[in-house]
């Protein structure tokens, strides 16, 4: 299997099922937009979480498979998550936004 597979069908393993129109809004689901911000300078980035075949760490699509993909995934905003990625190997960063979420803007097919 690809790499992180095995970790994200632990994670869910655990999830609750929910309709898509029961999503959270607050939640980081696939192809979701959210602002991170680093906790120890303040800088702030935009990342989108995608499935792996549309990752792509230079524009900062994230795969949900990658380390940072599998802590990003179900994380709300205000949750602080500990990623390690080549800029910022021992990062802690709060979401800060969730700038878009498929189901909050009435994508239910994504």
């Amino acid at each position: 299997g690809a790499p992180g597979a095995i970790e994200l069908e632990a994670i869910l393993d655990e999830a609750k099922v929910v309709p898509s129109t029961a999503v959270d809004r607050h939640l980081v689901r696939m192809n979701s937009v959210v602002l991170l911000e680093d906790l120890r300078s303040s800088h702030r980035m935009t990342v989108t979480l995608v499935y792996p075949g549309e990752a792509d760490p230079d524009c900062l699509r994230i795969s949900v498979l990658s380390s940072f993909g599998r802590t990003l995934i179900g994380a709300r905003v205000g949750d602080v998550i500990d990623v390690g990625f080549a800029e910022n190997p021992s990062g802690r960063f709060v979401v800060a936004e969730l700038i878009y979420q498929p189901e909050a803007a009435g994508r239910f097919d994504l």
